[in-house]
Parts: structure tokens; sequence; C-alpha cells
């Protein structure tokens, strides 16, 4: 079954689906599967506009489900043990820990490979890899978001200031007229939802509220934006350490 991809707004939520067609279904199927994907099979010949319908009005159980896989996932703190699948640019990579001095981390050969020097604790242990990772991820963003940033500014003739990568605790970004700060977790979204984040960052220093002139500015620069902000809107919760 080919896909396509469609996006519905339920009040102030965009949903993104993936609609496949079945010569063997009779009816529209609605499932929101474990990475908060939501995907819609239909019946042949089914006219969008049914399909949209039948997403909305499942809208509110969809939201629900969305919920509780990011309470689920808040809850199950991460263990940092060797195997463990740990996220850089959208991909799972594989972390493998080892006791050494001095700290350290990369990534290579498709594996983080860390070395740890806490030996009080699991949990000691746990938190200086926590730190590693943000550490890295911190020196990966400066280099990977600021070329970016210069593109983005290029496109609309704007001065973009320095980038930062900080911690936030809402937020993917923020800017001033001295610096673009962005959380060091969306390092771990795929490549386009990250060129997202920057794309939106550097219009606000055209605008710095989401009026109708932010909007139409992003899309001029990413006609796409309305589906990457839905996508990052699910899969948000699941780029955390």
């Amino acid at each position: 079954m080919s896909a396509t991809t469609r996006t519905i707004r339920f009040g102030n939520t965009l949903i993104p689906f993936g609609v496949s067609v079945s010569p063997r279904r009779e009816t529209i199927a609605i499932t929101v599967k474990p990475d908060m994907a939501v995907r819609v099979v239909t019946p042949p010949e089914a006219p969008p506009a049914i399909v949209d319908r039948a997403v909305r009005r499942k809208a509110e159980w969809i939201i629900e489900q969305w919920d509780c896989r990011r309470r689920m996932a808040s809850s199950a703190p991460r263990q940092f043990q060797n195997g463990e699948s740990i996220k850089y640019l959208g991909r799972n990579y594989r972390l493998r820990v080892r006791r050494g001095s001095p700290t350290s981390l990369r990534l290579f050969g498709g594996v983080f490979e860390a070395a740890v020097s806490s030996r009080d604790s699991e949990e000691a242990m746990r938190r200086e890899l926590a730190q590693l990772f943000q550490h890295w991820y911190r020196e990966r963003g400066v280099a990977y978001l600021t070329p970016l940033v210069e593109h983005y500014g290029g496109q609309l003739g704007i001065d973009v200031p320095q980038v930062r990568i900080v911690a936030m605790k809402t937020r993917w970004g923020s800017c001033s007229e001295w610096s673009i700060r962005f959380h060091w977790q969306v390092m771990m979204a795929p490549r386009r939802l990250v060129r997202y984040v920057v794309a939106h960052e550097v219009c606000h220093l055209k605008h710095a509220d989401h009026s109708r002139p932010f909007w139409r500015l992003l899309e001029r620069v990413m006609p796409d934006c309305h589906q990457r902000h839905a996508e990052l809107t699910v899969m948000g919760p699941r780029l955390s350490l």
C-alpha cells in the first residue's frame, strides 16, 4: 500500500496522518502507532474530504493517545545501559559504555562510545553520562546549526546574531538582537525538523510574535512548515535523555 501524508487542524492542534488505501477495507480505520504516528487506512476511492472528516471526529481520541504515550515516556528514565538506543539528528545509535579515564564520548562506526570515571554508584554513572551527552550535543549544535541560521538569514536578508546552544524547559529556540538560542535537545530531531526550528527562529528576528505576517514569512522559506510543526509537536516528547 502506498501512503500519502495529510494534516488537519483541531482547535490549536495540528494532526498529521499517513493515508494508505487497501482494497480489502470497506470502512476507514484510524490507529495511533507506538511512535505516536497516526495511520489511516481507507477503502479505494475514499474522497479526501471524507477521510479528513473521519480523522477530525477521532481527534480528541488521537490527542488522548498522544498524551498517554508522553506520560509513559516521561515515567521511564533513561538507564544509559549498553545497547540502549540514543538519537542524533533523527537516527538511533547504540550506546557502548566502559569505565575509564579521561571521561569521553564519541560517535564512531554507528555507535556512541562512552568512557566514564564514576565508580560510586549506577546513579552517579547515569548522571555523568547525561552530562557527557549534553556537552556533546551542545558542541555539535553550534557547528551544525550556525550554517543553517546563516542560510535562512541570507534568504531573508537578515543579519543573524551569535548562535548559542542552551537548556530550555518549554521551547526549542528563542532569539533576541544579541543571540539566537536553541535547546540542545533539538540535535536529537530529524534533520528536516531541525531545519524547521532554525527557520522558525530566524523568521522571529523579523516578527517577534506568531502573527499572520510571521507565518507568511516562514511559509515563503519553507512551504511545508505547518506539516513540520505538526510532526515536531508529536515527536518532541521523545527527544530527551
